[in-house]
Formats: C-alpha cells, structure tokens, sequence
C-alpha cells in the first residue's frame, strides 16, 4: 500500500492485464432452498437460540459463464503537459472506467475472458474535486502534448458488487459519476 492510498484510506490490489472485447452473456441466478421444517421442529427450535444458517451456495459448474460489471480506478495518475511555449506542467488526473467482463468457471475459480471498457473519465483529486476528459484538458491547457501513468489499481468505489447484473452496475457507477462537477476552468485542476 503506498502513501496516497494510506493517507486516503484505500486499498490497492495488483493489476491484471487487459483484453479486449467483450460479449454480452446472461448471469445464472442461485436458487432458493424452501424452508421446510414441520411444526414440532419449529416449536422446539423457538427456545434455543437461532444459529445461523449458511447461505445459499451456488455451485457452478466449468463452461459456465457470467458477465459482471467493475468500476476500476487507476490510483495516483499524473498527467504530464507539454505547453506550446515548451513548460512542462505535472497535472493529478485519477482515471476511472466502467468495465463489463465476461467471465468462465474453471476448476473452482471464475477467469476472465473478455473485457469492454465503456466509460470513463478523470478526477482533479483523489475520490474529490473535478471530473474531466481528455478532451478539456487539451482545449484548458491548448496542448495536444500529453502522457499519463499511474501507480496503482482499485475497484468498486462505487458500491457495485460482483452480484449486481449489468444495469444495476452501470446505475450505480453513473450515480458515483454524478457527484462530481464537470471542470470549468485550468485553475481548478491540481498541478504537481
């Protein structure tokens, strides 16, 4: 864990290289088990205390597929500006992209198959401050001269879960998305 993710209290977990393309494909439902104790179990269980019952397990099989629906961060992002009069300028921008990933189940474990990036955009500060694009950045600062990096990986700030299905997914992200405001101005991006 680096010092930016200690300080703002998140958690950094490895990158895994991306692919491209991605096809849509259904998500399998659990099914629900039916309660079916009869009245003498239920009147002597009544006094004891409740223990917990286990949840729903779903067993997938290999061959199965799903899709699930990340919002990925790329923590600690710098943009570096080269203006027209040759400065140079090192501008905070932490990427964030919404992600569909289909997924196959193998031997125990779901591995990714496909992947479609299909929004993102970049915060002036982390989790904080403005939204903007590529695009306003070359129009604020008139250049066309640019690189990006960043030094870190995240998931899911957005709330979404790897059970939400694909509209649920992208709501929740869109709503993350809306709590920012759109820069407006040079002066409000956070130069290095």
């Amino acid at each position: 864990m680096g010092i930016f993710d200690w300080l703002f209290g998140k958690k950094e977990t490895p990158s895994e290289p991306k692919k491209d393309c991605c096809s849509k494909k259904e998500v399998k439902e659990p099914k629900k088990k039916k309660n079916t104790k009869s009245k003498s179990e239920k009147n002597t269980t009544e006094s004891k205390p409740k223990s917990k019952e286990k949840p729903n397990v779903v067993k997938y099989k290999n061959g199965d597929t799903r899709e699930r629906v990340s919002h990925e961060i790329m923590t600690k992002g710098v943009f570096y500006l080269t203006l027209k009069n040759g400065s140079q300028v090192k501008i905070f921008g932490q990427c964030h992209s919404l992600v569909y990933i289909d997924e196959e189940y193998e031997d125990g474990d779901w591995n990714e198959v496909n992947r479609e990036e299909t929004d993102d955009y970049y915060l002036t500060e982390n989790e904080k401050g403005y939204l903007f694009e590529i695009d306003d950045l070359k129009k604020l600062f008139n250049t066309n001269d640019y690189d990006w990096d960043s030094n870190g990986v995240s998931y899911n700030w957005s709330g979404i879960d790897d059970n939400d299905d694909s509209d649920m997914g992208w709501e929740k992200y869109m709503k993350y998305k809306s709590k920012f405001k759109k820069v407006t101005s040079k002066d409000q991006f956070n130069t290095i």
